[in-house]
């Protein structure tokens, strides 16, 4: 059940579009600390499922925050233009 919430924290990564599936996996591997061919979600430890869920939600969280701002801005711009 871990390594399910694990996988499905790390998935918004590249199914929301804020990297490719490649990148997610790179970046998996850098979290774990391991090369890409190792960054298996599915061999996890429960210590590094852990760790992949807590990283996983912050940069989701990061990416959402950049998103959002960039509307604001678009939205502001928008506002001083009329």
């Amino acid at each position: 059940e871990l390594r399910a919430e694990a996988h499905r924290q790390f998935d918004k990564l590249h199914k929301r579009g804020y990297m490719s599936k490649h990148d997610a996996y790179q970046w998996l591997s850098g979290v774990l600390g391991v090369t890409a061919r190792e960054a298996h979600i599915g061999q996890l430890s429960t210590l590094s499922c852990n760790l992949v869920i807590r990283e996983a939600k912050k940069q989701v969280e990061w990416y959402h925050e950049r998103k959002m701002n960039a509307v604001k801005k678009t939205q502001e711009d928008e506002v001083k233009a009329s």
